[in-house]
């Protein structure tokens, strides 16, 4: 399997575990709804409990390379965040014009026929998005980088944390981290085997990578999260996605 799919398929079984999850749970996950975006590249919406708008998670290239001795598969991809109508301030004069047009439905979210424009684009992107694995193991390393910033910070931190959270839910595994990184960077790491700690200080500039607050709100939350036990929702089918 190509290091794409395979990170593709990573996320797909997560949020699909996820999705399946009683309200209770899905409400300490802080995610209201999921949806895959068809694109011709891995996409997905997301909807947060706590932040207004919607979220569009899009993959774009994935890569096999070799750090510490060990083999690894990855992807990058970014991170866009349309707000509301409303909440246009820190947004380019097209992407508030897009915003504010019948280029969005009700969800928040494009049309069709404006996703054929967005998709691929750097309209509506604050961060960039890393998933890396080792090609044996389970372990996982998530990294995102803000490219926009405004006066409330940058809501593609708020994404980063609930996407640890949903991981460490499924895997049933507490992160470690998160750790901060360059001026805008964070990460965070589900090492489920021996030998995978080091990948970050090693794959990131050591002089720039540093563990965040242990208070951090976000790694209380992925520790609550990875010692809860999964309980389905009630009745078929997916509750969540939409």
């Amino acid at each position: 399997m190509n290091p794409l799919d395979a990170i593709r398929e990573k996320i797909d079984a997560c949020f699909i575990f996820c999705s399946y999850a009683a309200p209770e749970i899905r409400h300490e996950l802080g995610i209201r709804h999921l949806s895959q975006v068809w694109t011709g590249l891995p996409s997905w919406y997301i909807w947060l409990d706590d932040t207004p708008g919607a979220f569009m998670l899009e993959l774009r290239s994935g890569a096999s390379f070799s750090t510490d001795s060990r083999s690894y598969q990855g992807a990058v991809g970014v991170i866009r965040y349309f707000p509301p109508a409303d909440c246009t301030g820190s947004l380019g004069n097209e992407e508030g014009a897009l915003l504010q047009s019948a280029s969005f439905d009700q969800t928040g979210t494009p049309t069709w026929e404006a996703l054929a424009t967005i998709a691929g684009s750097e309209l509506f992107v604050v961060g960039t998005f890393e998933l890396h694995c080792p090609v044996e193991g389970d372990s996982l390393f998530f990294l995102f980088e803000g490219t926009r910033l405004d006066s409330a910070g940058n809501p593609g931190i708020q994404l980063f944390d609930r996407l640890v959270g949903m991981k460490a839910y499924a895997a049933q595994y507490s992160p470690s981290g998160p750790f901060t990184w360059g001026e805008n960077g964070r990460a965070a790491a589900i090492c489920s085997e021996a030998g995978c700690e080091q990948f970050l200080p090693h794959y990131l500039a050591p002089e720039q990578f540093s563990i965040s607050a242990t208070c951090d709100a976000a790694s209380r939350s992925w520790s609550a999260l990875a010692a809860r036990t999964p309980v389905a929702a009630e009745g078929t089918g997916c509750c969540c996605c939409h």
